[in-house]
């Protein structure tokens, strides 16, 4: 069972990168959720969930990114989701979030399409 000491961040310039445990639930998505609006509370130009060590994430979890998107987009900041493992992203698939964010197979493709960031490391 995972913890939310499990979230680590770290910035590439104004981008936040998030990255999730094996296993997202009910015991560890209050943590996420919290993680999440801290960031966004900072002001980053786009929050990447990195996933990719996710294997489970139940409903919870994906309410918690949910929630945190909608903070994110009144904040002015974007988000996207990396999903490697298939099982995972195919319950984004049917809970039709990956429609509303982008979801991306790996960092560098998430990556790939943002403006590079500026100078300033934090």
């Amino acid at each position: 069972m995972a913890s939310e000491t499990d979230f680590s961040v770290h910035w590439l310039g104004r981008w936040a990168v998030l990255t999730l445990p094996g296993e997202i639930d009910a015991t560890n998505s209050p943590g996420l959720r919290e993680t999440l609006l801290a960031i966004i509370s900072q002001q980053p130009a786009e929050v990447i969930v990195d996933m990719t060590a996710t294997t489970f994430c139940d409903s919870s979890a994906m309410a918690a990114i949910v929630h945190a998107y909608r903070q994110a987009l009144a904040a002015g900041a974007g988000m996207r989701l990396v999903i490697k493992h298939p099982g995972a992203r195919r319950v984004f698939e049917l809970a039709g979030i990956g429609t509303v964010i982008g979801v991306y197979p790996d960092l560098p493709a998430a990556l790939s399409e943002l403006p590079i960031p500026s100078a300033d490391a934090r």
